[in-house]
């Protein structure tokens, strides 16, 4: 859904590119901006810096003349537009990707533990699935290794213990889902930002900003 998202807003951009008017019999060298970053960049992203680099300067810095004044520099902006979006669509994919992973290999070690103590095997190993609670993407007082139901040799517990590892899966599952959605919205507003500062620029508006 959000590669949807990302593509409209990258065709909506490119259909605006062509706003410029275009100044001839000016030759100059203007830089292009680019975003050489993949899926392994994943881990500089935090929850207060949710891209590792912003748009493009040349759409969002702060201008008081009107519009662009060369067509190399239209053309030079228009290009790291383009390799601005397509960014966003990687890490966008990326996200996807990695919570889908995530959720995934926390599901089996659940489901693997469960399994253990279901055979009333006397030592299950629980570190997997303790591991998951303390890299929880959400912070909820109760969502806690259920340590004691867990823990005890008594079978009587068992049922507890199954039942409380299924419900915290669930809620860890939806921790990293939400923030994978936060994180999706941030690329959208950012990506609806960068449009509207670059139209604005190649309208020849003044005070874009």
């Amino acid at each position: 859904m959000m590669r949807d998202i990302v593509v409209a807003v990258v065709l909506m951009a490119a259909m605006s590119l062509t706003a410029c008017s275009r100044p001839a019999g000016y030759a100059a060298s203007w830089p292009i901006e680019t975003y050489p970053y993949g899926c392994g960049d994943m881990k500089h992203i935090t929850a207060n810096s949710p891209l590792i680099k912003g748009a493009p300067i040349c759409a969002t810095g702060i201008s008081l003349d009107e519009g662009f004044t060369y067509q190399d520099e239209f053309e030079a902006c228009k290009q790291s537009m383009k390799n601005y979006f397509d960014y966003l669509d990687r890490m966008a994919q990326c996200k996807i990707e990695d919570t889908k992973m995530i959720v995934e290999a926390i599901r089996k070690d659940f489901l693997a533990y469960q399994e253990c103590k279901q055979q009333s095997v006397a030592i299950c190993d629980s570190e997997q699935v303790k591991q998951a609670y303390l890299e929880a993407s959400i912070v909820k007082i109760s969502l806690w290794f259920p340590s004691f139901e867990c823990e005890q040799k008594n079978g009587s517990y068992l049922d507890s213990c199954i039942a409380e590892l299924a419900d915290d899966f669930q809620e860890l599952a939806k921790g990293h889902i939400d923030a994978r959605d936060r994180f999706l919205r941030a690329v959208e507003a950012d990506a609806d930002e960068t449009v509207r500062l670059f139209n604005c620029k190649a309208n020849r508006e003044k005070f874009c900003f």
